[in-house]
């Protein structure tokens, strides 16, 4: 059986409430991962996306280029903690002291 993925594209809507009211239809009519795309800049809005189960992922593109350390701002807002590699150890925000699980 083909599984794919279905992707709404942001130019369709014109806020994040259309494009989790549509990902939710889609998700609902099929049995195939929904990826929620555009307007979506905030850490809450990715977690109430995903949370409520609207779509099984979020697609940050210009959200990324903006701030290509977004994910680990999220994490550190909610609390979590971030497994990276040595090298990126030296990189961790000054404002996130301990979001790098580095084995303390």
């Amino acid at each position: 059986m083909y599984r794919a993925a279905v992707s709404l594209h942001p130019s369709r809507f014109r806020s994040e409430r259309a494009i989790r009211c549509h990902s939710r239809a889609v998700k609902k009519a099929t049995r195939i991962p929904v990826i929620a795309v555009g307007l979506i800049t905030e850490f809450e809005q990715a977690e109430a996306i995903v949370g409520t189960g609207d779509a099984d992922l979020i697609a940050l593109a210009r959200t990324i280029l903006y701030n290509p350390r977004w994910p680990w701002h999220a994490a550190a807002h909610f609390g979590a903690h971030v497994k990276a590699p040595e090298q990126y150890l030296r990189s961790q925000p000054r404002q996130y002291r301990d979001l790098f699980d580095i084995g303390h």
